[in-house]
C-alpha cells in the first residue's frame, strides 16, 4: 500500500493464535489519525502469518521472516526493517484503543521524550 510515509511503526511477533492476532490488528486498523506501519513478524514456530493481510487497505502491513524463534528474536527482526520516527512494540493480544498511538506520539512530539508508555489491554 502506499501513501502517507509512517509516523510510527508497529512491530507485532505473530504468535500461535490467528484470532488473537486479528483481535491486536483490528485495533490496530481504528488507529486512523496516525500514519503506521504494522510489521508481522514470523519464527520457524509460527510461520503462518497470512492472515494480516486482514487489513487490507487500512494500515500498511508487511510480513517479515525471522529465521529464530522467540519474541525477542522478532523484535529484533522487525526493528531492522522499520521505516516510521517511532516504533511501538506489541504483543499478539494486545488492543490499542482507538487514538492511543497518535496520542502518545503528539505526547513525544510536544515534550521531546524518548520513551512514552501506554496500556493495552
Amino acid at each position: 500500500m502506499s501513501g502517507p510515509d509512517p509516523v510510527v511503526s508497529v512491530v507485532l511477533p505473530a504468535g500461535d493464535d490467528a484470532e488473537v492476532l486479528s483481535e491486536t490488528l483490528r485495533s490496530l486498523a481504528d488507529q486512523r489519525a496516525i500514519a503506521l506501519e504494522v510489521l508481522v513478524v514470523t519464527t520457524p514456530k509460527h510461520p503462518d502469518a497470512a492472515h494480516a493481510s486482514a487489513l487490507g487497505a487500512q494500515v500498511n502491513t508487511s510480513v517479515v521472516s525471522s529465521t529464530e524463534n522467540g519474541v525477542g528474536a522478532a523484535m529484533s527482526t522487525g526493528l531492522r526493517h522499520i521505516a516510521g520516527r517511532y516504533v511501538l512494540l506489541l504483543q499478539p493480544g494486545c488492543v490499542v484503543p482507538a487514538g492511543a498511538v497518535a496520542e502518545l506520539a503528539a505526547t513525544l512530539d510536544r515534550t521531546g521524550s524518548d520513551l512514552a508508555t501506554g496500556q493495552a489491554r
